[in-house]
């Protein structure tokens, strides 16, 4: 849970004066607009710009707002709804577990760069490209046949290790303290206007 510092709404509260009652619609209002802006924030740029995108879609379909805000439940989250990519592990970092096992290419024989191992390279490609005769998947891993001996191409493991790489906290924290400042005054301004009689 993230706590803001609540005082520029306090100030702006005070304000209102006689219509101090608008003040948990408005900051309803506020909340709403501003986990909506800041869940465009961390899909269009805060994920994109920490890693390689394979499919470019996967994150707005996975980060999904909570329910929203009201005057009597001044809550709003933002959620992982598909449950995979282990958006958390990328947040704070920590070991990944796999359902199966991890394909891990060894180093020197599987050449992997910034946008990771080659199409050509992956294990599914390895395993419909060789002939059977000169492959073998075993517990320890992926073997091809080279030169009459079995070389090792993928290590598996159960679980590995996941860099905390991509910020989300902490770009929440300051997009929403941000957002939150300038859509509470615009919130205030239309709390403001004089009510129909």
């Amino acid at each position: 849970m993230i706590e803001f510092d609540m005082s520029v709404f306090e100030r702006k509260a005070k304000e209102l004066r006689d219509q101090i009652d608008q003040v948990p619609y408005a900051l309803a209002d506020a909340m709403n607009k501003a986990v909506a802006n800041t869940r465009n924030v961390l899909v269009q740029d805060t994920w994109p710009s920490h890693v390689t995108q394979r499919n470019a879609g996967f994150i707005g379909r996975a980060l999904r707002r909570g329910s929203k805000a009201t005057p009597r439940n001044l809550q709003v989250e933002i959620y992982d709804s598909l449950g995979r990519a282990h958006l958390k592990l990328h947040d704070a970092g920590g070991e990944k577990r796999a359902r199966g096992k991890f394909a891990i290419p060894v180093p020197g024989v599987i050449k992997r760069t910034s946008k990771g191992v080659s199409k050509n390279k992956r294990p599914s490609v390895i395993i419909a490209n060789t002939p059977k005769r000169a492959l073998r998947i075993t517990d320890r891993g992926i073997f091809v046949g080279k030169g009459g001996r079995l070389q090792m191409l993928y290590a598996f493991r159960a679980r590995t290790a996941q860099p905390a790489d991509v910020p989300f906290h902490d770009v929440f924290r300051e997009t929403m303290t941000v957002e939150l400042r300038t859509s509470f005054a615009a919130a205030v301004e239309r709390a403001l206007k004089p009510r129909p009689k």
